[in-house]
């Protein structure tokens, strides 16, 4: 009769500890973009406006010394991506707009100097602006 109670206990007590784990399964590959896409984002932005202020190479750049130009390059890319993209419906956050006016105002906040926008960028912006996305 030990042996079953300890058999038991053992049962439960894995089940609680696979349980917490577990659960994650059912949530599935929308509940990332519903609760954690637009932090893991903005953190990632956050990252290379520091870096850049550090006065350090941007990503895709990191074994060439620092240059303003590699950073235009950079945030030229970056903000044609954000604006070219599509979220999953699931998504819940800051648009895409307000993920590029982020961008500019924290580089300003950080006395970075403005973006030259490429043709493809501003042209991607100005449609953009006139509602077109």
């Amino acid at each position: 009769m030990k042996i079953i109670g300890k058999i038991i206990a053992v049962v439960l007590a894995g089940g609680f500890i696979a349980g917490s784990s577990s659960g994650n399964i059912f949530k599935g590959p929308d509940d990332y973009y519903r609760n954690h896409h637009a932090q893991s984002f903005t953190d990632s932005i956050d990252r290379s406006i520091e870096q850049e202020a550090n006065r350090e190479p941007p990503n895709g750049y990191r074994t060439k010394p620092y240059s303003p130009e590699q950073w235009q390059d950079y945030w030229n890319r970056r903000i044609f991506h954000i604006l070219s993209s599509e979220l999953p419906e699931s998504y819940k956050g800051p648009s895409d707009k307000e993920f590029v006016v982020y961008i500019i105002s924290e580089r300003k906040k950080h006395d970075l100097p403005e973006i030259t926008f490429d043709v493809r960028t501003k042209r991607l912006i100005e449609q953009f602006g006139r509602g077109n996305k």
